[in-house]
């Protein structure tokens, strides 16, 4: 019976992604990121703004259901802010990740006079390429490489989440907010707890 199910559900996709207007654009805009720690700390943990930008793949499924797939590869800021207002050195550490994200959301578009809308949701694939940790006070700014990998005290490269969005568009021209957010601990350590979250704005062409 699964693999009857799992036949007839491969067959399905095949149908609609055989049968699917392919459009293919270019989005980027403004991240909003913050790191949600488990662990309470008197810091302050504030959240700083960064960029994305990449393109994106729309797949319009027949049948006239109103729905799409949209996925597409993205280079995206994230990282936080936390800062110590109640030393005399006035210190903080900003960390500044890149990452590639690569989502795939199911989209419900609803057409209108003058344009669509659409809101959507699914799970986004990322994985940490670089970036770097900036410790900063009064006296002193020190900068050293995120260091991604297994080891322990190393960020943890492969991160999974779920983000939803909604948006307008206007003959090619799209205009959308996001929320990601992460499932996976960003850090190797097991006492240690920190988790992705990104608000963000895109604008993007489709060709």
């Amino acid at each position: 019976m699964k693999k009857l199910t799992t036949t007839l559900l491969s067959f399905l996709v095949i149908g609609l992604l055989a049968n699917a207007q392919l459009e293919v654009g270019i989005k980027g805009g403004l991240n909003y990121s913050k790191w949600i720690h488990s662990e309470n700390t008197e810091n302050e943990i504030k959240s700083k703004i960064g960029f994305h930008g990449g393109f994106t793949v729309l797949f319009g499924l027949s049948m006239g259901t109103g729905f799409e797939l949209e996925t597409g590869l993205f280079l995206s800021q994230k990282g936080f802010v936390e800062k110590d207002d109640f030393s005399d050195l006035q210190e903080s550490t900003t960390v500044n990740a890149f990452y590639v994200d690569l989502p795939l959301k199911l989209n419900y578009v609803f057409e209108g006079m003058n344009g669509s809308f659409f809101i959507g949701a699914g799970p986004v694939l990322s994985y940490g390429i670089g970036g770097k940790i900036t410790y900063k006070s009064i006296e002193e700014e020190i900068s050293t490489d995120i260091l991604w990998g297994s080891e322990p005290g190393y960020f943890n490269p492969v991160d999974l989440g779920l983000g939803m969005h909604a948006g307008i568009r206007l003959t090619k021209l799209q205009i959308s907010a996001f929320y990601d957010k992460g499932l996976k601990n960003i850090f190797n350590d097991s006492d240690r707890t920190a988790k992705n979250q990104v608000l963000g704005v895109s604008l993007g062409y489709i060709f």
